[in-house]
């Protein structure tokens, strides 16, 4: 068998001897000076305090009792068709391959540890294994939770990113069909200015060249205002039409992740259904 070290949330570390599978597997350990035989299982990607909760709920469901000053110990565990009371001690042990280790401590009222010699092996270790898929499913289950989460959140921006995308597309338009009507009125006002223009040069009477170099220069006024105007139209379509890139790229981006956030939450759901 292959030894590991291995740091316990609540011991300084000891040393494993595991052989391990996808389900329950036998562990021997030394503690205190002392080799023992327990159970272990593996889960992956599960905060400690769902793994304590899943014990805490096994314990319960065995009338056994928990410590506030010992959170990983409980005593008066007792199984069905068993005569005897048990201890179990949680251990959470961060392996080396990125996946925690659970082990399940049992001790009888003799202080002798649950293994697969003892006399009562085939009456509990059922409720082990139960115990390991009980917390299996409620780390799958967390994760599916903090999935569906982050498929929410992403939902929302992407609906917030279409919504801007759309108030943009409305403002862009508006603009547009703005600055096609100036343009046109700027049109107007240039056909104006060249028959002024003509109707002075032909003008020999003082009092109407008075008039129309009045009506000149307001046409001028005019057409220099709506200069300005254009420039101004132009400046804000060509800033809608960048931000409608990023929106776009943002759009793509939430697009892509919302499919991936889609199918892990289904790769989840299957994790789930496979945990026996």
């Amino acid at each position: 068998m292959k030894k590991f070290l291995l740091t316990v949330i609540f011991l300084s570390s000891f040393s494993v001897n595991a052989q391990t599978d996808e389900g329950l597997f036998e562990v021997e350990y030394e503690m205190n000076g002392q080799d023992l035989k327990s159970f272990a299982f593996s889960t992956e990607n599960c905060p400690d305090n769902v793994i304590v909760k899943s014990w805490e709920n096994w314990v319960n469901s065995k009338e056994g009792t928990t410590s506030f000053f010992k959170k990983h110990e409980a005593a008066n565990i007792k199984f069905k068709n068993s005569d005897d009371t048990y201890k179990s001690i949680i251990s959470i042990v961060q392996d080396d391959n990125g996946k925690t280790t659970i082990i399940n401590t049992l001790t009888d009222q003799n202080g002798m540890s649950f293994n697969q010699e003892s006399y009562e092996f085939n009456s509990i270790y059922n409720y082990l294994k139960d115990l390991s898929v009980k917390t299996k499913q409620a780390c799958v289950r967390n994760e599916l939770r903090l999935a569906n989460d982050n498929l929410i959140r992403l939902t929302r921006d992407n609906a917030s990113a279409q919504q801007k995308k759309g108030n943009s597309i409305k403002s862009y338009l508006k603009n547009s069909n703005t600055l096609l009507k100036v343009e046109n009125k700027k049109q107007n006002l240039e056909d104006k200015l060249d028959l002024l223009t003509n109707q002075l040069e032909k003008s020999s009477d003082d009092k109407t060249t008075d008039k129309l170099m009045k009506k000149k220069q307001s046409v001028e006024s005019a057409l220099r205002n709506i200069d300005n105007q254009i420039i101004s139209l132009n400046t804000t379509i060509q800033q809608s039409e960048v931000n409608d890139e990023g929106l776009n790229a943002k759009i793509n981006q939430l697009s892509i992740q919302i499919k991936d956030q889609r199918i892990r939450t289904e790769e989840l759901k299957k994790k789930y259904s496979s945990i026996n």
